[in-house]
């Protein structure tokens, strides 16, 4: 079985801009085609891109 989800990362670079990538299971990470100057702009752009923000009672969890 392959694992199909998003795997989303937002990550703080060196200069202070944030950005995102995406990966879905084994396939190639698409990147966010700008750096952001806050962490609030950044996620309202993955959120264009598929991002979904989830509370902890939405994520799964071993069982």
């Amino acid at each position: 079985m392959h694992d199909k989800r998003n795997r989303w990362k937002i990550v703080r670079n060196d200069n202070g801009t944030w950005s995102w990538r995406v990966s879905v299971g084994k396939g190639p990470e698409n990147l966010s085609k700008r750096a952001f100057n806050t962490l609030e702009e950044c996620i309202a752009d993955a959120k264009t891109h598929g991002y979904v923000v989830r509370t902890e009672k939405d994520r799964r969890t071993p069982t």
